[in-house]
């Protein structure tokens, strides 16, 4: 099948880390009629790109078209990366909505990552807690999860469950990839007046992934480093 190759070029350009090159294979299989779940893997790299209304557009014309014939699974994933969207719109009321009318359906680990970081994000800590929480009894070693519940506990001023968190986090995984998880460890331990520690965690976060999903950018990390000094 046509779309088959060039989704498979795609994927192939991704796994080398040439996003845009892969996102134009993407493109070139919709004329095609590809398989549901290439497309909603196509509009997740689409956002990941910050093409947010080429990816509303992939919706509205391709993904949602039958999508209750659909199964379950692609639904799920169709449903969770739409709401990514839709936060990066800018609408993070109704991105919570959401994903909270997700959670109510299902249980996976995607699904708490995200609600329990839009609910960070809007400011609810409290009822963030209540979501995190959950999270880390349903999946208690996912880096996701433990980062948004170490944060949680450091915007609640909770510091000793914070570094609790942190330190299981890294003692899991002493380099993960994402930035956002050395940051908020090293805002901690700057709270905690460890500063040497703090800037190495800072250092360590401006060689790390930032993507349009981090909630951490580098000017941030920068101006942390410099307050540090």
């Amino acid at each position: 099948m046509f779309w088959k190759s060039k989704y498979f070029k795609a994927i192939k350009l991704l796994n080398q880390g040439d996003l845009e090159n892969a996102l134009i294979e993407f493109d070139k299989m919709l004329d095609r009629k590809p398989k549901y779940y290439a497309m909603v893997q196509y509009a997740y790299f689409l956002i990941k790109a910050g093409e947010y209304e080429k990816a509303e557009k992939l919706y509205n014309n391709y993904i949602f078209k039958d999508i209750s014939k659909k199964k379950t699974n692609d639904k799920i994933l169709c449903d969770i990366n739409y709401a990514l969207l839709v936060w990066k719109k800018g609408d993070l009321d109704y991105a919570i909505e959401l994903t909270e009318n997700l959670l109510e359906k299902y249980k996976t680990t995607s699904i708490y990552v995200n609600l329990g970081l839009f609910l960070i994000l809007k400011g609810d800590y409290k009822k963030a807690l209540e979501v995190n929480l959950e999270a880390y009894d349903f999946s208690p070693e996912n880096l996701g999860v433990l980062d948004n519940l170490g944060m949680n506990y450091y915007f609640l001023e909770d510091y000793e469950n914070s570094l609790k968190i942190y330190e299981k986090l890294f003692g899991i995984n002493e380099n993960p990839s994402f930035a956002d998880c050395y940051f908020n460890y090293g805002r901690l331990l700057n709270k905690l007046d460890q500063k040497e520690k703090a800037k190495a965690l800072f250092e360590k976060a401006l060689t790390a992934e930032f993507s349009v999903f981090s909630c951490v950018t580098k000017q941030q990390v920068e101006d942390e480093l410099k307050n540090l000094l």
